[in-house]
């Protein structure tokens, strides 16, 4: 169904509620045809429901030309969005919420 992965280390920094910064821990990119964004949006919910992550998916009023998913989880935000520059391809970060504690991999 996907395209292809690129794992990368990745740069974007996730400021959480109190006020710490932290780069993403593991980052990928898929490349996805635009058509197929409703089915990744339902495997990112089928993900949220099986690990009880809260998920949160957002357009910003953009007609679905531009989007982003949070995933929260108990030491983990997981972070997914367009790249306005590639529009086939998602970026996906993953965050540990606690520096210097390893992330359950488990997930």
């Amino acid at each position: 169904m996907f395209g292809c992965i690129v794992i990368y280390l990745g740069m974007y920094i996730l400021n959480i509620a109190d006020g710490i910064s932290l780069e993403p821990v593991r980052g990928l990119r898929i490349t996805i045809d635009e058509s197929q964004r409703d089915d990744l949006f339902a495997q990112f919910q089928k993900f949220a429901d099986k690990y009880r992550f809260e998920i949160d998916i957002t357009d910003f009023n953009t007609n679905g030309e531009h989007f982003q998913v949070w995933m929260s989880g108990d030491s983990i935000q997981i972070v997914a969005s367009d790249v306005p520059e590639e529009p086939n391809e998602v970026s996906i970060d993953f965050y540990g919420l606690y520096p210097g504690y390893p992330v359950d991999e488990s997930h």
